[in-house]
This record gives structure tokens, C-alpha cells and sequence, in this order.
């Protein structure tokens, strides 16, 4: 329009005013949404899966060495999910923090703390071999440097031992009765199965050995003359069975009682004083060599 501007015979246009607007797009700062912290398996791979709320956020992740953990240190990684598998070299659970870094349409959030906990592998640490007399009760106590540490085990059947196999068996000690029914050690293999913290370990094998009972195989009766040395050899189908004996004083016989005797074959020169037969009882004692426990009195 046209305006006075009070200056006589003076007129002048006024120009239209231009708006300009100036959009500015404020990015949000992206943050981890995912979880702080898990629980694995030592040497299992993980699948820790990194999430935000804001689209399109990308991450850089660092992980520095721990001790316990045998993995080397880990810089400026970027492989989302998170699958690497630590190895915990202890008998403890061990923390790892992964330290992540969110960044999105150029702009960068803040660092995350990312916790796992890795729990150890455990392992049977008790003895991987024993010994048991054939018929006695064993009392194998399973052990683990892990804490907490459960047992699953099973035996096969096995030729020479009478007890059916068993399967599943979650019994600690191990107090089986195995029964060798042969002349000869029979081994038997234990698999016994660690499980902590929902890890399972590896299958550790106990071979106990099960010594059969000696017993004596030679005659069980004999005759002598009175005044004439006998020779008994005391035999036992069991290799390297040894014997010891006793004697008795007996009515009618002049020798005086024997106790302890180790002679084999016996050679005892018996007097019978009497007018009659006179029976005298040994008392013999198999031990199988090295293994005193094993023994059976006839």
C-alpha cells in the first residue's frame, strides 16, 4: 500500500516481509536397551544380542583381559550379537564386563556395562582307581574343586561280576557291593558325569578293581600214622593266594597247640597217645598276596 509518511508531497512503497524457517532435527542420544548382565558356561559360545531403542544404532564394544579367563583382550569390536566363548581356567565363577558403546545418525550415547558371569567346568578330582575285596561294601567319595558340584554315574555289566549294570545313579559315596564270582581281579569302570551351575563337565572313568575272595581248593580231609610227618599242600585257585594256620590242642594227641603257622605244605609229625583214631582240625586262613583285606577263614 501506500503510506504518508508526513513529509508533503513524499509517498513510498513498503515491501512485503519473506519467513524463513530453519528446520533443525535434534537426533536422540542412543542408549543400550539390552540386558546388563548374564550367566554362561566356560568354553560355550554366547549370543548376547545388542539392542536399543533408537533404529538404526550401531556398536562398538571393548573387553579387556581378566584374570581367570584365559582369553587375550578385546578392542574395537564390532560383531553384534556378542558370540564370543570364554574360558574360565578356575574353579570359581569369574565377571567379564564388556564395555559397549552406542552410536547412531552421528551421534554417540553413552558407555554400557555389559556383565557375564562364567561359570567354571567342573571336573571330578577324586581318585580315577581303586581296589575292593569281592562281597565288601566300597566307600568311593566323588569329589570336585567346583563348589556345588552334583554327580550322575552309570556302570556297565561286566563279565565276571554278578550285579546287574546301573544307570542314572546319583548316589555319592558309591557304596556298591560288586561280587566277583571268578579266580581272578576283575576291573569294573565307573562313568561319572559333574554337573555345576547348569555347566556339565566331562565324563571321568573310576576303575575300581575287584579282588576275588581266596578260598582253599585241596582236600578237606586226610589220614596220617601216628609219629610219621604229614604233607598237606594247602592249594587255592586264586593266583598268589598265601595261608597261614592254626591248631588247637587236641585230647589224645601230645603235641601242644599251633598257632599263627605260615609252613606250607604243613608237616606236622602228630602223636596220637590213644588207643584210637583221634581227629585234629587246622584252621586255614587264605590271604591273597598284597591284599590282606581279602581273606577267608575254613
Amino acid at each position: 500500500g501506500i503510506r504518508d509518511i508526513g513529509v508533503t508531497g513524499v509517498q513510498t512503497c513498503a515491501l512485503p516481509i519473506s519467513v524463513f524457517s530453519y528446520v533443525l532435527t535434534v537426533n536422540p542420544t542412543p542408549t543400550v536397551s539390552s540386558a546388563a548382565a548374564a550367566t554362561i558356561c566356560s568354553a560355550v559360545a554366547q549370543s548376547y544380542v545388542i539392542t536399543s531403542a533408537t533404529a538404526g544404532t550401531t556398536f562398538v564394544w571393548d573387553r579387556a583381559a581378566v584374570a581367570g579367563i584365559s582369553n587375550a583382550a578385546a578392542l574395537g569390536q564390532a560383531s553384534d550379537p556378542i558370540t564370543e566363548a570364554l574360558v574360565n581356567t578356575t574353579s570359581a565363577p569369574v565377571n567379564v564386563t564388556y564395555l559397549i558403546t552406542p552410536t547412531a545418525n552421528g551421534c554417540v550415547g553413552p558407555v554400557f556395562s555389559y556383565v557375564v558371569t562364567v561359570n567354571p567346568t567342573p571336573a571330578v578330582s577324586s581318585a580315577a582307581a581303586g581296589t575292593i575285596c569281592n562281597s565288601v561294601a566300597q566307600n568311593y567319595s566323588i569329589t570336585s574343586a567346583v563348589l556345588g558340584t552334583a554327580f550322575s554315574w552309570n556302570r556297565a555289566a561286566v563279565a565276571g561280576i554278578s550285579n546287574a549294570l546301573a544307570v542314572g545313579q546319583a548316589s555319592n559315596p558309591i557304596t556298591e557291593t560288586l561280587v566277583n564270582t571268578t579266580a581272578a581281579p576283575v576291573n569294573v569302570t565307573y562313568l561319572i558325569t559333574p554337573s555345576a551351575n547348569g555347566c556339565p563337565g566331562p565324563v571321568f572313568s573310576y576303575v575300581v578293581t575287584v579282588n576275588p575272595t581266596p578260598t582253599v581248593s585241596s582236600a578237606a580231609v586226610g589220614t596220617v600214622c601216628s609219629g610219621v610227618g604229614e604233607n598237606y599242600s594247602i592249594t587255592s585257585p586264586v593266583l598268589g593266594t598265601t595261608f597261614s594256620w592254626d591248631r588247637a590242642a587236641v585230647a589224645g594227641i601230645s603235641n601242644a597247640a599251633a598257632l599263627g603257622q605260615a609252613a606250607d605244605p604243613i608237616t606236622e609229625t602228630l602223636i596220637n597217645t590213644s588207643t584210637a583214631a583221634v581227629n585234629v582240625t587246622y584252621l586255614i586262613t587264605p590271604t591273597e598276596i598284597g591284599r590282606a583285606s581279602c581273606r577267608e577263614r575254613v
